[in-house]
């Protein structure tokens, strides 16, 4: 007895969507006559057997993935992030299921196993990949693509991402006006878009205020595996140190603080402390200065977006921009 024929096997032959062909078998709208026509003809030829009861109308798989870096226990924002896009898939009647990529599927340049397998009718890549894995992402993948937190760098893709430079600028300005005239900027640069963004977001403060760039105050945050620094790895020069530091992340603002206290030091008193996400771990949702990033409004705009691409291959937007506020704590 021969292989039963799926969805997916009919969607591979005639280069459409699992959905396409559900639509199209099902009855449903959103399918031209003449496509209809195709899908229909090379069911019967395949020997697909229809299942006789209503097919859901958005019978839709996505798949996300993420960089193994990113999503260590002690940075977990994008596991977050990742529950948050999956329940609202799970409103769309969809469903979202997440692949973590190791360095070395990245080196080796290999298909996430949610697309080699056909598993997926789209893909979101969220954060920031190696760009020679992005491009080769953009050039092998077939289905549609949305690239979450990141730039994918390319106009004829879309994007959904918060403006971190508009960020950055916001909350380095918040700093001068409370009168720090000294800032440093934390985060390793030329590791991620959002990181490179919010220090130029931060220069431009800077130049704005008149305020001399000191580049030794301008330290990274992780190692280079993207581990981001535990308090008693920090590189600190006390003999010429800042008023206050803006980090580009709430992790590496936490860990930065407990160095500090751990040196004894006070935060805001001796030195202050800004971080970016609000997403904040370990009770420190009552102290922490950030810039607060709306992961709700990130994951709606990207499963819309994607619905629509699966559902119309010419959908596209390009790059949406989400903006955010300063969220006032004790830290600065």
């Amino acid at each position: 007895m021969g292989k039963k024929v799926k969805m997916a096997d009919i969607a591979d032959r005639l280069g459409v969507s699992t959905v396409t062909v559900s639509k199209a078998l099902s009855g449903k709208s959103g399918v031209s006559d003449s496509l209809r026509e195709k899908i229909e003809s090379l069911a019967d030829e395949m020997g697909y057997e229809r299942e006789f009861r209503e097919i859901p109308e958005q019978a839709v798989s996505i798949g996300v993935i993420v960089e193994e870096r990113y999503v260590r226990a002690e940075q977990s924002f994008y596991w977050n992030l990742y529950q948050v896009l999956s329940g609202e898939a799970i409103s769309k009647n969809a469903s979202a299921y997440i692949e973590v990529i190791t360095e070395e599927t990245e080196q080796n340049l290999a298909l996430p196993k949610l697309v080699e397998d056909s598993r997926i009718d789209g893909l979101i890549i969220m954060g920031t990949f190696y760009r020679n894995y992005r491009e080769f992402l953009k050039e092998n993948v077939a289905i549609p693509i949305i690239f979450l937190d990141a730039d994918s760098g390319d106009s004829t893709f879309d994007s959904v991402m918060t403006d971190n430079i508009l960020g950055g600028l916001q909350m380095t300005n918040y700093l001068f006006e409370k009168g720090y005239k000294k800032i440093g900027y934390v985060g390793k640069l030329d590791e991620t878009d959002s990181i490179d963004d919010r220090f130029l977001g931060f220069m431009k403060s800077s130049i704005i205020h008149h305020a001399k760039p000191v580049w030794k105050w301008n330290i990274p945050d992780r190692d280079e595996t993207g581990r981001i620094f535990s308090p008693d790895e920090w590189k600190i020069d006390y003999d010429d140190i800042p008023d206050a530091f803006f980090c580009n992340c709430d992790v590496a603002a936490i860990s930065l603080v407990k160095r500090f206290q751990n040196d004894g030091l006070k935060v805001p008193e001796d030195i202050a402390v800004a971080g970016f996400d609000n997403y904040i771990m370990g009770g420190h949702d009552e102290f922490l200065t950030t810039y607060a990033i709306s992961s709700e409004l990130m994951a709606k705009r990207a499963i819309h977006i994607m619905l629509n691409k699966i559902s119309d291959s010419s959908y596209l937007t390009g790059k949406f921009v989400l903006g955010g506020q300063i969220i006032v704590r004790r830290s600065a």
